[in-house]
């Protein structure tokens, strides 16, 4: 199963493909290979990073992401494999033609569950938030703006137990922790959807004229708590910012298995269901987006795979 994340943020590199495999040469290191059947997504943000044509197409044929960051390790651009679905014309006119009721209907189910998602993670962390329980119930198509806008002024606060913590300052290196999860995740999530034949540019929400993908931005928001319970672990017990460290710690969390329900599954999984019951809500054979509440599972142990995934 494809379901590896390769950074590529710390040393000059040059990628090639041979034989299905995923060639990383690295100055003064010996050459390592990964099986393209085993990436779900590469993340480069050093400047030296260089790859051949090659590269791309045998990751999209993977159906594997390839994520292009900035300077600040942002995702600035992500290919991804538009052809792998059977019905994809299909699926993009639904979405070009879904009407404006619907689309507010998808949207406020999605802030409902991020709402939940982040009472669960405070209450989990410093005990119950009743404000934050209630705004959970009370999302409506009418209001799922406003209730997102008060549920966060209650939970950035309450997440790290800092009042003066502000999702806005670029200096603070928890939101660089914060942002880096985000990405991950934000990947997963666009190869989820292009999996389900959804093609991640066409939103139901966001609508930032510089974000190409924002279908994705729309699916990701139930899954951010995921990687803001990993940044409070990471900055309690560690008080550092995005180091080599913290990067193989984020891809071992994010890529570990999540209890919904009574099922454990990875993230992928997870946002696969997502992105396929989004697809029938489009074709109203489902009235409703649901998705579950996730929290790491107590039974499994994270792979933490190569502890060199992160260069």
């Amino acid at each position: 199963m494809n379901n590896r994340v390769l950074d590529l943020s710390e040393s000059p590199a040059r990628l090639h493909a041979e034989n299905g495999l995923l060639c990383v040469d690295i100055p003064g290191a010996t050459r390592r290979t990964f099986p393209f059947s085993t990436l779900a997504a590469v993340v480069c943000s050093h400047p030296q990073v260089t790859l051949t044509e090659a590269v791309l197409a045998e990751l999209a044929a993977a159906r594997a992401i390839f994520v292009a960051c900035d300077r600040k390790h942002l995702p600035a651009a992500m290919l991804l494999p538009l052809l792998s679905h059977s019905t994809q014309t299909e699926k993009f006119r639904l979405q070009a033609e879904a009407p404006l009721p619907l689309r507010k209907r998808l949207w406020k189910n999605i802030v409902s569950a991020k709402i939940s998602a982040q009472s669960a993670l405070i209450h989990a962390l410093h005990g119950p938030e009743p404000a934050l329980e209630r705004l959970a119930r009370s999302v409506s198509v009418s209001n799922a703006a406003a209730v997102e806008s008060q549920a966060s002024r209650l939970y950035w606060p309450r997440l790290f137990a800092d009042s003066s913590f502000r999702r806005s300052d670029e200096d603070d290196p928890r939101n660089a922790l914060l942002n880096y999860g985000y990405a991950i995740v934000r990947a997963v999530c666009a190869r989820a959807l292009c999996g389900a034949g959804l093609h991640p540019a066409l939103p139901l929400h966001h609508h930032n004229r510089f974000d190409p993908f924002p279908l994705a931005n729309d699916l990701m928001e139930p899954f951010r708590p995921l990687v803001d319970r990993w940044a409070v672990h990471w900055w309690r017990n560690q008080q550092c910012g995005l180091t080599r460290e913290a990067k193989q710690s984020a891809l071992a969390a994010l890529t570990g298995r999540f209890a919904g329900g009574s099922e454990s599954r990875t993230l992928f999984d997870w946002a696969q269901i997502a992105a396929d019951r989004l697809v029938r809500c489009l074709e109203r054979s489902l009235k409703k987006l649901e998705i579950p509440l996730l929290e790491p599972s107590r039974h499994e142990t994270p792979e933490r795979g190569d502890p060199e995934d992160s260069e």
